[in-house]
């Protein structure tokens, strides 16, 4: 059988609109969902990684712009 290990953090809204077509697709497969959550605060530390609020203006803009495409796409998938 196959395994999904799924690695996220709650308070992103991209693995939010992931969520169900995750669930879809490994029911589709027979595959098991494992949850994995991350704490993004403890690896952006470790990889120096840049926290939303400490972005430039334009990134956090852009990051906006992509969550709504996105959004957008998985409603037109459900339909």
């Amino acid at each position: 059988m196959a395994h999904i290990d799924y690695y996220f953090t709650a308070v992103s809204p991209f693995c939010y609109l992931a969520g169900l077509r995750l669930e879809e697709m490994a029911a589709r497969h027979g595959a098991t969902i494992t949850c994995k959550p991350v704490d993004m605060t403890a690896l952006f530390a470790r990889t120096e990684g840049v926290a939303l609020p400490d972005r430039p203006d334009c990134q956090k803009a852009s990051r906006l712009q992509e969550i709504r495409r996105q959004a957008t796409k998985r409603v037109c998938l459900s339909c």
